[in-house]
Order: structure tokens, then sequence, then C-alpha cells
């Protein structure tokens, strides 16, 4: 019996529930039958006894195994499957919605060149790494480049993003990996930067990546489909640059020799790929592949953005916590007491940060009260704050009776237990389990290295690259520490409660829970995780909006591991207030970020919407494609750009092959349309009176406004 009581605290919790409910109905069910046997002579000829079927249980409230397995299966089906369609179609529909970011428009021109002349060069002083050129290069290969072409790239990621989360199911429960997925499928941030063409959300990517992976081989469960298929990916990105090189090197610059080399390397790459992944898989049945994608995953997110190590230094600072926290929590006679004081002292520097900065406290409720109320985009603006108020007080509430109830005694039991025990201990011991941990650490060690090199390296055609990488780490500190937007020391808290209010107060109550129970080791990862790189980017002068998606991720997590906690708690106003939570943060951010992304996509009262193009370039960039029809002229029309302020133009008049930035007023008689600076206007109308008309004003980004000027004869008559 004590074996079979080890075996089911192994089990998820769900498996777990069904064994004990199926041995308690074996057992009464012997008791009713033992009498029977000790009375009864056997038969003389072998007879068949039908037994009716055993009694229910005393409490006839308490579904049946079967039923409860099989409930927890259908909801677990239908609930990710929606979660996932809801995903795709808030980061998929109406993507050229918004018009290009000035960012966007950088790094399309990076993209433009890889994809012309097959050259991008990294260079540390612009912008990030090298890895969303690339992916975008595939995109562009069967879409072109085109707004939708490259935009896919990062709406791909964000859905990568909340797939993985599913991943999560043993260590936050059903219902909590449900709604932790829903949480960041309808994040208004998350969403929002998988439409945008930026680095931001790869990165999330990756690092997220590399979490679920060392949990993954910790397990030591057998790689999945999916993990074989990013392997073999990342294991062909390896070897294809070898391939162009060597083929390159044979064939010269003859078109017809260099494509079949290519052909063949290439095919020779992919067999080499297919013998590795083999001698992969049968290594301790596959296993190990997971600490290679850790690897993998851990180098892309470097050649993505520079600020990867924020994120990785807050994990391992984040264990070494967790370790601290389980010590003093773990004490037989003072465990509780430690956790008591704990959350005190947590309690008390919150209030005494709330005290020392209350005149900072104050203006954010005034900012706040402005952007629902006095400057409210519609009426339903209130009703918003009304309902991020009362999820508040509700989650006060939740708290108050959580902690108080639980103040005499131990925290209740949770209704699942970690599949593995999350500590250096236990990963030393799977890796030693590999067979070769040595071997295994060499490997992902040289697979981290390799693939840095090739992508900085610009797949082996740029050796400066290689240097500049570390260079980026001088470059980027100096950029940290200033705040050149002067978006204020509070800025990331201000933004979280405008859009992201529901992950940020529900990651709050989960993380709570989460070190008062002091059971599951990941809930606790997290929860510092969030919190912690939170607090590392509000100490950082520099302050961006796309940078809060790093930590509105993990919050969304620890939220879901709250609301699981409380939907499987053992009192019904846990349940009843878990429902309530729930649909109060599903709503508000469902609310928002359609609000966001489809309508207010460019309004720069939302947190998000940071120097953003206006929606009347889209207008403009139709005007000119009316204009060059009527001059029949199309592609090749003559556009002159005379505005020191151009990006995103270059991106967004890619097509027309006759375009000209000057930078300065430059006069061109027969050019088909003029688009200059305000600032330029007398310049402007001394050059193009004559030949020009004015017929409009475009908003570019918000204080940078373009004067259109049209050729008098392309003019229509009133």
């Amino acid at each position: 019996m004590a074996k079979k009581k080890k075996q089911l605290r192994a089990l998820p919790s769900e498996q777990a529930e069904v064994e004990v409910v199926r041995e308690r109905q074996v057992e009464e069910s012997s008791e009713r039958q033992a009498p029977a046997k000790a009375t009864t002579k056997p038969p003389a000829q072998p007879e068949i006894i039908v037994e009716p079927p055993p009694k229910p249980l005393a409490d006839t409230s308490l579904p049946t195994a079967f039923d409860k397995e099989q409930d927890l299966s259908q909801v677990w089906r239908i609930g990710s499957s929606v979660v996932m369609m809801v995903a795709v179609f808030l980061r998929v529909a109406w993507l050229t919605l918004k018009p290009f970011h000035h960012d966007e428009g950088v790094n399309g021109f990076f993209l433009t060149g890889l994809f012309r002349d097959g050259v991008y060069k990294y260079d540390p002083n612009n912008y990030h790494g090298p890895s969303l050129y690339y992916f975008a290069l595939f995109s562009s290969y069967f879409f072109g480049l085109s707004d939708f072409g490259v935009r896919l790239v990062t709406v791909v990621f964000g859905v990568l993003t909340v797939a993985l989360v599913f991943s999560l199911r043993r260590y936050l429960g059903t219902f909590g990996t449900l709604f932790a997925a829903s949480l960041v499928a309808l994040s208004p941030g998350l969403t929002f930067f998988s439409r945008y063409f930026i680095h931001e959300i790869l990165l999330v990517f990756f690092t997220f990546a590399v979490v679920v992976c060392v949990l993954k081989f910790m397990e030591g469960e057998r790689p999945g489909q999916f993990a074989i298929a990013a392997m073999a990916i990342l294991l062909f990105v390896c070897v294809l640059p070898l391939a162009l090189q060597v083929s390159s090197y044979f064939t010269g610059e003859n078109k017809v020799p260099l494509l079949v080399a290519r052909f063949v390397y290439i095919a020779l790459g992919m067999a080499a790929v297919y013998f590795v992944m083999r001698r992969l898989l049968e290594w301790d049945e596959g296993r190990p592949l997971y600490l290679l994608l850790a690897s993998g995953s851990a180098v892309m997110s470097f050649a993505t953005k520079e600020t990867s190590f924020i994120s990785f230094g807050t994990m391992l600072i984040a264990l070494g916590c967790i370790w601290g926290w389980l010590r003093v929590s773990a004490d037989k006679e003072n465990g509780v007491k430690n956790r008591r004081r704990g959350l005190m002292l947590i309690f008390a520097g919150v209030l005494v940060l709330a005290i020392y900065f209350s005149k900072d406290l104050w203006s954010g409720c005034l900012w706040f009260y402005d952007i629902f109320i006095v400057n409210a985009s519609g009426k339903e603006q209130p009703w918003v704050l009304i309902a991020i108020i009362a999820l508040l007080i509700a989650s006060l509430e939740v708290w108050r009776r959580y902690f108080t109830a639980s103040w005499q005694n131990s925290p209740s039991e949770s209704t699942f237990d970690e599949p593995q025990n999350l500590s250096y201990r236990a990963f030393a011991a799977r890796l030693s389990n590999s067979h070769s941990s040595s071997g295994l650490i060499f490997l992902c060690l040289l697979l981290f290295a390799y693939v840095g090199i090739v992508f900085f390296s610009s797949f082996f055609t740029y050796e400066k690259g290689i240097g500049a990488a570390f260079e980026a780490y001088n470059i980027w500190t100096q950029t940290g520490t200033k705040d050149h937007a002067q978006n204020g020391t509070w800025a990331y808290l201000k933004w979280l409660l405008a859009a992201e209010a529901p992950l940020l107060i529900l990651g709050a109550l989960g993380a709570l829970i989460a070190f008062w129970k002091a059971k599951h080791r990941f809930a606790m990862f997290v929860a510092l995780w969030a919190f912690g790189l939170f607090a590392a980017y509000t100490l950082i002068p520099y302050k961006t909006p796309w940078i809060a998606i790093n930590f509105v991720l993990p919050m969304g997590l620890i939220a879901g591991y709250g609301i699981g906690e409380l939907a499987t708690g053992d009192r019904q106003w846990q349940r009843t207030a878990a429902k309530i939570l729930a649909a109060l943060a599903l709503g508000i951010c469902a609310y928002q970020t359609i609000e966001l992304n489809f309508f207010r996509y460019d309004d720069e009262q939302r947190p998000y919407v940071y120097v953003h193009s206006l929606r009347s370039m889209n207008e403009m960039e139709r005007e000119i494609g009316r204009i060059s029809e009527r001059a029949g002229t199309g592609k090749q029309a003559t556009i002159v750009v005379t505005s020191p302020d151009q990006w995103p133009l270059p991106w967004t008049l890619l097509e027309y092959k006759k375009v000209g930035f000057h930078g300065t007023v430059v006069q061109v008689p027969t050019a088909e349309v003029v688009i200059g600076s305000t600032k330029q206007a007398t310049e402007l109308e001394e050059k193009y009176a004559a030949t020009h008309q004015l017929t409009g004003t475009y908003t570019l980004r918000p204080g940078i406004d373009l004067l259109f000027y049209v050729r008098k004869d392309l003019v229509p008559k009133q």
C-alpha cells in the first residue's frame, strides 16, 4: 500500500485523483465480498456467479473515476483548441491594418538588402541581432517584401509562444494552464507586438523555450514530434552555410554549376542531418535532445536581442531565492512561522515604498483617471476602469480570506504534485543518467557557440560580426543608462495597469499563493522571473513599451497558477472566486486587445502605441497609387521626398523604382509627387509653386507632418 501511495504522488493531479477513487471502490467491494467467501462452500460444478455492481461511494456528489478523467480530458481538448484558434485569429486578422512603425521600416531596410543582394552585416549600433532578418528572409521568398510577409514571422512566434504554455500542464494544473494560455493569447501587449515586425516577440519565445526544454529534460521525457522537428531544423541551419560556402568555392560565380553544386551539397547536408538525428534519438531514447534544444534556444535569444542576458540573469537569481525560501520554510518547527514573517516583511516593504513614492503614486492615479475618464476614447472606458477596480478589490479579498483561513494552520494541500523535484541535484542526477554527461555538456556548448557564429557572421560571410556581438553589450549598457524618451521611473507600472491590469493583479495573487504554500518550485520560479524582471527593467532608465512583454508572459503564467489553485481548492468560496476572477480578467483582456489592435492601434494615449505612424499614411500610400495610375507610369513614377524625417517611407514606397530620399529641398519639376516637411513649406512653395499643387497634409507620426505636392497636370479638376 505504501508503494502504491508513493506511485500516486508521482502522477499528475487528475490521474492521482482517479487512482484514489478507483482504489477506494475496490476496497469497499472486497470488504462486502469477504464474509460470503468464508461461509459459502465451493460448488461441485463450475458456475458463473454474477456479482451485483459495487455500491456507489457514500459521497454521491463525487464523480466516478472514469467520469472525472473523461471530463478533464474533454475540457483540456476543447479548451486548448479554442485558445489556439483565438490566438491565431487575433494575430493574423487584418494584419496590414496598422501602418508600419519607423522601427519596422528600418528592419525592413536591412531585410531588403539581404533579400535582394544577399548581404547583411551585423552592426551593434544598428538595432539588434540578425535572427529576425533571416527568419523574414525565408518568409519573403513566399510572400515577397510585403507588410504581410514580414509580419507573418512575428505572428508565427507569437502563436508558438501561446502553444508552449500548454506544455506546463504538469506544473500549473489543467485549469491553471488553460487560464494562463488564455491570458497569454488575449494579452494586449503580446498580441500587439506579435503583429509588429520587431525583435521582441522572438526574444520572448526563445527565452520561454529555454525554460520549457529544461523542464522536459529534467522530466526525462522522450522527445515528441515538435521537438524532433525543431532539432532537425536547427541542425539544418548549422549545415546550410557550409553547403553554400563549399559550393561557391568549387564553382565560382557561374550560375548553372553553382545551382547544381548547391543542390548537391544541400542534399548531402540533409542526409547528414538525418544521420545525426537518428544517433541522437538512439541516445537514451532521445531524452538529451531537450537539453540541446535549450542550448539552441538560448543562443537564438542572444542572436535576437542583447537584452536576453537580463532575462537569464534574473532566472539565475530566482533559483537562489527559491533555495533560500524553501530552506526556511522546510523547518519542521518554524517553517510556517517563517513564511508568515517573510510575507509580512514583503507587505511592509511595499507599504514603505508606497509612502516614499507617495507623490509618484498620486500622479499615477491622476494619469490613470485621465486616460479612462477625462480623455476616454468612448463611453465604455469608465466601465473598463470599474472592471479593473472590481478585479483588484476581489483579488485583495480572496487573498485576505485565503491568508487568514490558513494563518493558524499550514496552507491547504494542493491538488497536484510537480512531476519532478526542480533542484540542482535533480538536474545533475538527470544529467548523469544520460550515459555521458560530459559529452552532453560539450555538445550543448558546441551547439551554442556554432549557432552564434553562424548568425553573427551572416552565415560565414562577415567575420567581423562575431566580435561585434560582444561589443553590443558595451553599447547597450551605455544606452540603458539614458532615459531618452523621458518615460519616467514608473513607466512600466503605469503601462501595465492601463493595458495589462488582469495579468499584473492576478500575477501578484498567484505569486503570494505560491510562496505561501512553498510547495511548487516552478510556480515560485515563474513569480520571481516575472516580478524580478519587472523590477530590473524598472531600475534601468531606458524604457520602451515593447520591453514590457518580457515580464508580461511570466505574469500570465503565475496568474494561471493562482487561478488553478483556487479552482481546485477544497472550499466552495475558492472555486467561486476563481470563476469570478477568471471571468473579469478574460473580459477585460479581450476588450482591451480588440480595442488596441483593431481600433486604436495609432492612438498615443494607449500604452503600447509609441510614436507610431498614423493611419493617414495608408491613405497617402493609396493616393500615390492613384496618381501613378493617372500618370500612366505605375511603379515607375518619380517621387521626391525632401523631408529629413522619412521612416518608414523607404519601406512603404519600396515597390516604386524612382524614389529619391534627399532630406533637403531639391527641384525636380517632372516628378509626379513631392513629399516634404511642413518645416520646409517656404522652400517647397518657392521651387514647386509653378509646376506642382499642394493637395494635402499627412501626419507621419506625432509631431511630424508632411506636405503632399502633385504635378498640376495630374490634379483632378474640380
